[in-house]
């Protein structure tokens, strides 16, 4: 059972993927990610995504998988996590993606380096 749980959820984070990626390639205000530069570029964005992620504590990784990926409401949301209000599970949305952007940023930081060396 656990296994369809997770085949399903892996599809619709496969369909979601665009959606991030635009998402996310819109709210970084420098445009510094230029997706036609390169040709994996994208595969880049993806890792970097990935592991900034990975790095977020595990009721920001829900709650931005809730939102991002499930296309969940703030409220179903709210109420799914605990939050005394939709207000709340907004404004902690709002940190989350913050602290994903940024390290985001010192992830994508890191990568040019490498690749420059």
């Amino acid at each position: 059972m656990f296994w369809k749980k997770q085949v399903a959820y892996e599809q619709k984070l496969q369909k979601s993927v665009k959606n991030v990626e635009y998402y996310f390639y819109e709210h970084f205000s420098d445009g510094s990610f230029d997706l036609e530069e390169a040709d994996n570029m994208k595969e880049k964005l993806l890792y970097v995504l990935d592991e900034a992620l990975l790095s977020l504590g595990k009721k920001c990784q829900v709650l931005i998988r809730f939102f991002y990926y499930e296309k969940k409401s703030m409220t179903e949301i709210a109420e799914e996590m605990g939050f005394n209000s939709q207000a709340v599970a907004t404004t902690t949305k709002y940190r989350c993606f913050k602290n994903l952007k940024q390290k985001a940023l010192s992830l994508k930081k890191e990568i040019e380096n490498k690749d420059n060396r």
